[in-house]
């Protein structure tokens, strides 16, 4: 949903999801294939804000998605067992 979703609450509750959900994400890495669906969603509206700078969404979209990213950087639970990982995808 991450990809094609433009409510900012969805990116809200993506938010809760992961900080009161650590210990089911942190099985089988599925933290990791969010962090990287977001950072891809920013990159994407990245390029959409570029085309044409008058376009809001993609500013509101950037800014949650960072949040999100944030979150998931300030976690230890996250950060004890993947710090490279992370920090790899965010290069």
């Amino acid at each position: 949903m991450t990809p094609v979703n433009t409510h900012s609450t969805y990116f809200e509750f993506l938010s809760e999801f992961v900080k009161f959900y650590a210990v089911v994400l942190d099985k089988d890495k599925h933290i990791l294939g969010i962090l990287q669906t977001v950072i891809n969603r920013i990159l994407s509206e990245n390029g959409k804000r570029q085309a044409d700078p008058s376009l809001t969404l993609p500013r509101v979209i950037i800014n949650k998605s960072w949040n999100v990213i944030k979150l998931i950087c300030e976690r230890s639970e996250y950060m004890s067992k993947y710090n490279d990982e992370i920090e790899e995808m965010l290069k």
